[in-house]
Order: C-alpha cells, then structure tokens, then sequence
C-alpha cells in the first residue's frame, strides 16, 4: 500500500503511480493464463465467466485492452458484475436473459462470497465503466 505522504517521499504523481500499476497488471495477466467460460445452461442468453487466478479477476475492469478489442461475444455494449474480487461476470447491454442472469447471480455471489465487491452491473462506454441501467 502506498500512501500519499508516501507519494511525496517518492517523488511520483498519481497518474505516474497509476501508468505503473496498469503496465504491472498487465504484465502480469500476460504472464498468467486468463480463462473465459461461457456459463452453460443459460439458452440463448451468453454470460462469460472470467477466471485468472482467483484473487485479480477483478482487476480486469482496469485494463482497457481486453475491453477495447472484440473478445466478449455479447450483444450490445459488455455489462461487467463484479461481486467479489474473483468472480467477474459479463454479458451485453442487449441480452436482456443474460442481464437478467448475470444480476441473478451477481446479487447471491455478493452476499455469499468473501470480498464483496458490488452486485450492481457496470456497462463499458468510451474507455470507461459506468453503472448499468436497463
């Protein structure tokens, strides 16, 4: 953990702080084999599940690149739930079952899992993420 007074000790901003923690990230989703599952049993509807190491799945969200490329076969914009800092859920903005799954299960995984997060969805619009609103 870096605090702001060490920051100042350190001579580095922020957004420095930042730029460093993104190339760490992603060196080290390189490094180890991110895994993406489609959950079965939902029809029509596709929600990935997205497994790396079961403590940085979370992490996921900060890396533009996996966001920014096609990789997710989701209609519409990708819906990412986060319910705990290992479980990462995604579908799309369009797939209205895969929205209503992925809440379904995000909303049990948040109260249930250690390291809650959020049961809320948050939807990727111009390099960023926002809250989802159906």
């Amino acid at each position: 953990m870096i605090t702001t007074t060490d920051l100042v000790e350190l001579n580095i901003t922020e957004p420095e702080l930042y730029a460093i923690a993104i190339r760490n990230l992603t060196a080290y989703f390189a490094a180890n084999e991110l895994k993406v599952h489609r959950l079965e049993k939902t029809g029509t509807a596709n929600v990935y599940v997205v497994s790396l190491d079961q403590t940085y799945e979370a992490s996921l969200l900060l890396l533009d690149s996996y966001w920014d490329r096609p990789g997710f076969e989701v209609a519409g914009s990708p819906v990412a739930f986060v319910p705990a800092r290992n479980i990462v859920l995604v579908t799309g903005t369009a797939d209205t079952e895969g929205v209503r799954i992925a809440t379904y299960l995000a909303n049990q995984w948040f109260t249930e899992l250690g390291y809650a997060i959020s049961p809320k969805g948050y939807v990727y619009q111009s390099g960023t993420w926002v809250p989802y609103q159906p």
